[in-house]
């Protein structure tokens, strides 16, 4: 079963395709800052990440909009 898998995956290496996960958010900045305006609001109000998240979505979500903001 293992030999089966790597061989499978080594031609697919051949083919040029990608194995694995997807790299990267699919969103631009200026679409998450537009999806989440109330954790941008908030983040420039001073509130934590810890509680903004609390109320929206999780604290990685936060993170990527304040970096979002940052950049």
């Amino acid at each position: 079963m293992v030999e089966r898998t790597i061989s499978s995956m080594q031609a697919t290496k051949r083919k040029g395709k990608y194995i694995g996960r997807p790299r990267g958010s699919a969103k631009t900045k200026d679409q998450l800052l537009k999806e989440y305006p109330g954790v941008v609001w908030e983040l420039r109000e001073g509130l934590s990440l810890r509680k903004i998240a609390g109320s929206y979505r999780s604290v990685h979500t936060v993170q990527k909009v304040k970096k979002s903001l940052i950049a």
